[in-house]
């Protein structure tokens, strides 16, 4: 299963990844390691999935354990650089 962070996904399950991919760490009082590190916004593209992926498989171990990353990349629509995050979930 493939989430975007720009499209909105229906399952409640995606749809808690596509708030950890919207949300900065240290803006969720209560709740301040939810998110994003914002220090991606000004990493290097080819960095950027690396740096991702070790802050997102912390992420989802902590607060949606039902899935498992397989792999972080980006893509790029016009001015726009959107994360891609392929999960699986556990049966």
């Amino acid at each position: 299963m493939v989430v975007k962070s720009n499209q909105e996904p229906k399952d409640i399950y995606l749809r808690k990844l596509w708030v950890i991919l919207n949300t900065y760490k240290g803006t969720v009082p209560l709740f301040r390691d939810l998110g994003l590190s914002s220090s991606i916004i000004d990493m290097q593209i080819s960095k950027i999935p690396s740096v991702v992926s070790q802050d997102l498989d912390l992420q989802l171990k902590k607060y949606i354990p039902e899935l498992k990353l397989k792999g972080v990349g980006i893509e790029q629509v016009g001015d726009k650089t959107i994360l891609k995050v392929e999960v699986e979930k556990d049966a």
